[in-house]
């Protein structure tokens, strides 16, 4: 959620964050030198509610494939290149399989 609600857009697809990427300067973007906004629906009640969303409509497909012994998971709260090598490497396995 605090991801989300502090992500700041540019028009020109740039992406920041208010504390882990801010700009150089506040409210402006690096790239192209314009106004930084946040998106309207980028608020804690509705990250809580998309989070509720996915739930329930994710859960009864990780049971699914939990049952027929396909589901892999992935530990999504590391480093970016450990997360990606992860997911290749089972992409990997499953393409020789």
């Amino acid at each position: 959620v605090e991801r989300a609600v502090g992500r700041l857009s540019c028009k020109c697809g740039e992406v920041y964050h208010e504390i882990y990427n801010p700009p150089r300067t506040e409210g402006i973007c690096d790239r192209c030198g314009g106004k930084l906004y946040k998106r309207e629906d980028d608020t804690a009640e509705t990250m809580y509610s998309r989070i509720k969303t996915y739930k329930m409509k994710t859960i009864p497909l990780i049971k699914y494939y939990f049952q027929k012994g396909i589901l892999r998971t992935v530990n999504g709260d590391q480093d970016i290149e450990k997360v990606f090598w992860e997911i290749e490497k089972i992409l990997n396995k499953i393409k020789k399989d």
